[in-house]
């Protein structure tokens, strides 16, 4: 029973076709040891054994139906149809440690303005065999939206949210079919802190058969949600207000790593906003030379300013004439 030291939690699980480990899934938050939990799954149009896994949980569950609308939509609908004050969603071959709930409303309690928790995690593979340890997460910037940005920490079967920062964001991006957890975490941060509890709390498969296997459709959504991040001018603002006369450097570093991961569209306008946010040559230099793939002319290493202007127009060209002369000595 909830109560306002016990506040509902809402678990939705969505699942697709994962019939193999759904029973494990669903029996680690039936293990929790925080007393007041509501589980609701979405069958998100399965073909398996998923029906009958389902059933033999009787009313200690709540389940849904749905034909195939992927993740976001089967997320949503499960939101929709819970009544938790706090909510957690967990990948139907994932698993909560047995501690990971009252964790998080703890957290919560001590610190109300949250918007939302994250957790440390181990991963394992497909027979449940420990793999790595992701207990202590590095973030790749303090701040954690610019962190999600460049190299995401957050792990989403580990989160939790309130229901009323769920209401005032939105639901998920249906239109996304993956990378939706992603999409998520920006809106959140743009408007509210969130806090990590280390430790492992919960176990994550790597399998072939996960969504997160299929690296082309990951690639594509990580893109388009990135992109519309950066094009929206929420990155460099943050960067600016955070770094200052630093953002410029930060920039072309990330365009650096993007371009080593092949996103090559995501470096090239990370590395325009650099230019447009202020001059950091030997890191600008680097960077424009690993996107297109040669060395920038010499004369941006000498700065003397009439060869100075020259190598600006190499890089404006280099870049689709797209970046903004910066102010020359």
């Amino acid at each position: 029973m909830s109560s306002p030291e016990t506040p509902l939690v809402s678990v939705v699980i969505p699942t697709y076709n994962q019939a193999r480990y759904l029973g494990e899934c669903i029996d680690s938050v039936l293990a929790q040891s925080y007393p007041a939990i509501e589980i609701v799954v979405v069958d998100d149009g399965s073909t398996d054994a998923t029906p009958d896994v389902l059933a033999g949980y009787g009313d200690r569950i709540n389940h849904l139906r749905q034909s195939n609308h992927g993740a976001a939509n089967a997320l949503n609908n499960g939101i929709r149809a819970s009544r938790g004050a706090f909510v957690c969603w967990l990948s139907s071959d994932d698993a909560f440690t047995p501690d990971k709930v009252a964790r998080q409303v703890v957290a919560f309690g001590a610190d109300p303005s949250l918007g939302l928790s994250f957790m440390g995690f181990d991963t394992v593979d497909a027979d449940g065999r420990f793999k790595a340890d992701r207990s202590e997460i590095a973030w790749r910037h303090p701040d954690l939206l610019v962190s999600v940005f460049w190299a995401n920490p957050i792990n989403g079967s580990t989160v939790m949210m309130p229901r009323r920062v769920i209401e005032s964001i939105g639901p998920f991006n249906e239109t996304l079919r993956a990378d939706v957890d992603a999409e998520m975490w920006f809106r959140v941060l743009e408007r509210y802190p969130a806090a990590h509890i280390p430790g492992v709390h919960l176990h994550y498969r790597v399998h072939a058969q996960a969504l997160s296997a299929d690296q082309s459709l990951m690639r594509r959504s990580k893109a388009t949600v990135r992109g519309a991040v950066l094009g929206s001018g929420l990155l460099v603002r943050r960067l600016k207000a955070h770094d200052r006369g630093a953002a410029a450097a930060v920039l072309a570093e990330m365009s650096e790593t993007f371009t080593r991961q092949g996103y090559r569209g995501l470096a090239r306008g990370l590395l325009i906003a650099s230019f447009r946010a202020g001059r950091a040559w030997p890191r600008q230099q680097e960077a424009l030379s690993m996107l297109v793939g040669a060395s920038v002319p010499s004369p941006l290493k000498q700065g003397r300013p009439a060869r100075l202007r020259n190598s600006l127009r190499w890089a404006r060209n280099a870049l689709g004439q797209f970046v903004k002369r910066p102010r020359l000595p």
